[in-house]
């Protein structure tokens, strides 16, 4: 989930969604990096959080693990997801962690 206020969250600025699992164990990134283009505008998630006047966007992105299923190559592997939001110019930038899991 992502917030911005009322003049960002509403003013179709072009930015873009970066999306990347770093497996810890193997201090590697297993996988590409998803890179998603977008907008700040309802096309694309933002809507008014609760009265306003700020814009909240709740998104989800598989993230598809190679080896797949359990059992598979990275079994035991600890890993983390990371996001950044990087607006058009860099005038807007922010990101994102998960907590730690483990690949059963």
């Amino acid at each position: 989930m992502a917030v911005a206020g009322s003049n960002l969250g509403s003013s179709a600025a072009p930015c873009t969604l970066t999306i990347s699992a770093i497996d810890l164990t193997a201090v590697s990134q297993g996988w590409p990096t998803q890179t998603l283009h977008q907008s700040f505008d309802a096309a694309n998630g933002w809507k008014p959080s609760g009265t306003g006047p700020d814009y909240q966007c709740t998104q989800t992105v598989a993230v598809p693990v190679p080896g797949g299923g359990p059992g598979g190559p990275l079994a035991g592997h600890v890993l983390q997801c990371v996001a950044s939001l990087v607006s058009r110019g860099t005038q807007i930038v922010c990101s994102i962690r998960s907590n730690l899991f483990v690949l059963v």
